[in-house]
């Protein structure tokens, strides 16, 4: 079984009991704005008409791809997929215009350890030859189904590249952080 995705799946977290992955997926170099506004309107210089004889009924987006927006330039998405049975999208959550997920993880807190959470680390404007001035992590809560629900993002320094379930840990090129679940 195959899933169009949106853009380049970069990580993915298993959600074991309720039989769903969370991707984390991006793209440089991408105006996701422009890749939604041509994905329902003709891309500019091409002939749709023809794009659609070749592309059998696809819209533009679908056959050419995201528009082009420049180096530090990011779109992203956090994608809930049911692995269960039929492989199907069950959520998406677009982050925020140049901001790009770089890690994900699965866990859950000593405070509250019937409840799983989903911690998905980003990054706003990174490019490729400087650092980033700031990162998040945003932390889901997975409830019923694996509907995942957006309790909080707080900002780190740095690029959180790395995210495990031990307390909450992040990683960036320079530092280690261990986050209490106090």
């Amino acid at each position: 079984q195959t899933l169009r995705l949106a853009y380049t799946p970069r990580k993915s977290a298993a959600l074991r009991d309720a039989g769903a992955l969370v991707l984390i997926e991006a793209d440089h170099n991408t105006d996701s704005s422009k890749a939604k506004l041509f994905g329902m309107t003709a891309v500019p210089g091409v002939d749709t008409a023809e794009a659609d004889a070749e592309g059998e009924g696809k819209t533009p987006y679908q056959t050419f791809g995201v528009q082009r927006a420049g180096e530090g330039k990011w779109a992203s998405c956090v994608r809930v997929v049911d692995v269960s049975g039929k492989i199907v999208t069950k959520q998406v959550f677009e982050l925020p215009e140049d901001e790009a997920a770089v890690s994900v993880c699965a866990c859950s807190f000593t405070e509250r350890p019937a409840e799983t959470f989903v911690l998905v680390g980003s990054v706003l404007g990174l490019k490729s030859r400087a650092r980033a001035p700031q990162g998040m992590v945003y932390v889901y809560s997975v409830t019923e189904g694996a509907h995942l629900t957006l309790l909080h993002k707080t900002p780190v320094d740095g690029v959180p590249r790395a995210i495990c379930a031990f307390q909450v840990y992040t990683q960036n090129a320079m530092h280690t952080h261990a986050y209490a679940d106090r």
